[in-house]
């Protein structure tokens, strides 16, 4: 007899994972998530840390750059006639001040920041293409009182001045230095002057009479930079003048800066016809043109910040409570400036840092560097 065969044969029992592989397979798979996400977290804060503080070091030497090319140039055009620094500035525009216009012909000035904040470095400097050389003024001389006199400055030699080049009077480091616009290309052995109100040459400006021996600056369009700390963003900011409206306009240069502070570096024994060796440091402003003759080079110091914040505290080997340290060596004195002992016998200023409660949570990097001013230093 012949069988028949179900065409549907009821198929053996398939069977699964349990509940509990499953959870195991679950948990091991979780932990090896976590796992992989820690590590990767790990290496992308890693990243961010080397690439934010290599942003930091960029921000750092290009900021100093910027400042030292500047103060290189310190003084270009009236430094060579070292009698006039230190002089005070008498000029109009439109009849009135230009706020934040420098009272005092000097080449570097420091403006110290309160409490440890920030100090500011003004530079001034011709900024002729051609060279600024200063002319010698000659008889019958400038006098505002006598008509045939107010209208122009004779000079030995005109060479270099063009029309609306700003043009300073100087007599010595004491007497009041004048600023006033040449209003045509300088002539054979004049300067021309005519009155402008809406401009430079403001009737019967510059007050005071300058006879022979008395004698002109070029100042071209006059160089006036003011470097400090924009505490808004962090940022070295430069402030520049324009002549062509007697205007100042700020722009930030590079961001990640947080402290900058400076030294002026003199001599005590230099004049206006000696040189010698920087002997101290300080704060202290000259008030005298003796004074600024002293003033010899500037030292500055930048803190560079990354812009990376860490989870935890970052602390470093000059790392203080209020800030960091700055190395100022011991071999020339620091005076005005409190200082500590640090790393064997050098000397420490601390650069305050701690306006914010996360500081710490940034890392740093100091930068510093002596700038010659070679303008005073070569005519000396």
């Amino acid at each position: 007899m012949i069988q028949s065969r179900s065409l549907n044969p009821v198929p053996h029992r398939s069977r699964g994972f349990s509940l509990v592989e499953l959870m195991v397979g679950l948990t091991v798979g979780l932990v090896a998530t976590v796992v992989v996400v820690q590590v990767l977290s790990f290496a992308e804060g890693q990243k961010r840390s080397t690439t934010s503080g290599a942003d930091a070091q960029v921000s750092g030497a290009l900021a100093l750059y910027a400042i030292q090319r500047d103060v290189q140039m310190a003084g270009y055009g009236f430094s060579s006639s070292p009698g006039s620094l230190g002089c005070a500035l008498a000029y109009s525009y439109k009849g009135a001040a230009i706020a934040g216009f420098p009272a005092a012909l000097v080449p570097v000035s420091i403006t110290q920041g309160a409490g440890g904040a920030p100090d500011s470095l003004r530079v001034l400097f011709s900024n002729k293409i051609s060279a600024s050389t200063p002319t010698r003024i000659i008889p019958p001389g400038y006098d505002p009182a006598v008509m045939a006199k107010s209208k122009s400055f004779p000079v030995m030699s005109s060479l270099g001045i063009k029309q609306s080049d700003l043009l300073l009077a100087v007599t010595d480091g004491v007497s009041t230095c004048s600023l006033f616009q040449a209003t045509a290309d300088g002539s054979t052995g004049s300067v021309p002057r005519a009155d402008d109100g809406a401009g430079w040459n403001t009737a019967g400006r510059p007050v005071t009479a300058y006879a022979d021996g008395s004698y002109l600056v070029n100042l071209g369009q006059l160089t006036d930079h003011v470097y400090d700390i924009n505490p808004t963003t962090n940022a070295l900011r430069v402030t520049a003048f324009g002549a062509a409206t007697a205007s100042y306009a700020a722009n930030d240069l590079q961001p990640g800066i947080v402290q900058l502070k400076a030294m002026y570096g003199k001599c005590s024994t230099c004049t206006a016809t000696t040189i010698g060796p920087i002997d101290s440091f300080d704060n202290t402003t000259p008030t005298t043109n003796a004074g600024w003759l002293q003033v010899r080079a500037i030292r500055v110091a930048l803190v560079a910040r990354s812009t990376q914040y860490e989870k935890d505290v970052v602390t470093s080997a000059d790392q203080v409570a209020s800030g960091l340290l700055w190395d100022v060596g011991s071999a020339t004195p620091v005076n005005g400036t409190a200082t500590t002992t640090c790393h064997g016998t050098s000397k420490c200023v601390t650069l305050k840092l701690d306006t914010t409660a996360t500081w710490q949570h940034y890392r740093y990097k100091v930068y510093d560097t002596l700038i010659p001013l070679r303008n005073v230093a070569w005519k000396s």
